[in-house]
């Protein structure tokens, strides 16, 4: 199915015939060209009646459902449809844009890349991978809709950067759920983590043992839109929480996930992961919020070309030690659903 849709030449998302989601897109269109036409400045939002028929249409449950994302997620041209109106995919996006941020669902923020991406795509050649890795696909997706449950993981594999070769990855609808997500899992946490299936709530229960490297101060949400966040770090005064500040600094752009950070959350890395994790603290558990923080580059970054490097010796140093600063517990991911 990914060929097909990498390979279409158009791929139009159907939202129903009605006549006021034709309306909402018509909005988010004219909002679209007005900020084309008066530049990144302009500032207009939408009126409040307007707000009411978008925050409709985007209650479609096309938004919720996961295998939708890799329609659009390899899609080389996407266009919103609903009844006669049709919406070209990146002009949805920038008109989104305009709606304040806690106008917009959640669910719908993390599709906002795969949208916009479509028109950046290559004609001319075959995208053979994802971008993506597992872990950042699940923290965006996690709350996405599925059928059959294994879906919930095996919709993502066609957006996956990963190795489709390993085992975990395989497609196998015979496993049991709980074994897929037991898998995927343990592959996401680097395999030094025990997972194991709570049976009241059906998350993944991560227990293993980690090292604390700071405190989320502050986020704030993309200029450009609302699929990053950025996040700064008041960094623990350890060598590894040190060597992750002067190798990515105190302030990280993320991807949008399926839960926003907020300030308070806890950046820590899990025994056995390379990359650091956000998490919750909660009376009774710690949420994880980011399994995967894979920081994107700023415009200043791009431009003097800086990459942000791993801090690999100091983490293999950590890792292999028993430094006391470390902490056991268990984590809460959540991987199951509808």
């Amino acid at each position: 199915m990914r060929n097909i849709y990498a390979q279409a030449d158009r791929v139009i998302v159907w939202l129903g015939a009605s006549d006021d989601g034709g309306n909402a897109l018509e909005i988010v269109r004219k909002h679209a060209e007005s900020k084309a036409l008066r530049g990144p400045e302009f500032t207009g939002h939408f009126q409040r009646a307007d707000y009411s028929t978008c925050k409709k249409l985007l209650k479609h449950d096309w938004f919720r459902r996961i295998w939708v994302l890799q329609e659009v997620g390899v899609a080389r041209c996407v266009t919103i449809q609903c009844g006669l109106t049709q919406v070209n995919g990146y002009a949805f996006c920038e008109g989104l844009s305009r709606l304040h941020m806690s106008s917009l669902p959640q669910y719908i923020l993390p599709i906002i890349p795969l949208i916009r991406g479509s028109v950046f795509r290559p004609r001319h050649t075959a995208i053979l991978r994802g971008t993506l890795t597992m872990g950042e696909l699940v923290d965006m997706y996690h709350s996405h809709f599925a059928t059959v449950p294994h879906d919930k993981i095996y919709a993502l594999l066609g957006l996956c950067a990963d190795d489709l070769n390993t085992p975990c990855l395989r497609l196998d609808y015979h496993l049991p759920l709980d074994e897929v997500i037991t898998r995927v899992g343990s592959y996401i946490f680097g395999g030094q983590c025990t997972v194991t299936i709570s049976p009241v709530t059906h998350a993944a229960v991560i227990k293993g043992r980690g090292w604390i490297l700071g405190q989320i101060k502050s986020v704030e949400r993309s200029a450009s839109g609302y699929d990053q966040q950025r996040i700064g770090i008041a960094f623990h005064n350890s060598p590894l929480a040190q060597s992750f500040q002067r190798e990515w600094g105190m302030e990280w752009v993320l991807q949008t996930s399926a839960a926003s950070v907020q300030e308070g959350d806890i950046a820590c890395l899990l025994q056995g992961s390379s990359r650091p994790s956000m998490v919750r603290l909660c009376k009774s558990k710690i949420t994880v919020i980011i399994s995967t923080a894979a920081p994107k580059r700023t415009a200043e970054e791009e431009e003097e070309d800086i990459s942000h490097v791993l801090p690999e010796k100091a983490i293999s140093d950590y890792q292999s030690s028993q430094e006391t600063d470390a902490i056991e517990g268990n984590l809460i991911l959540f991987l199951r659903g509808p």
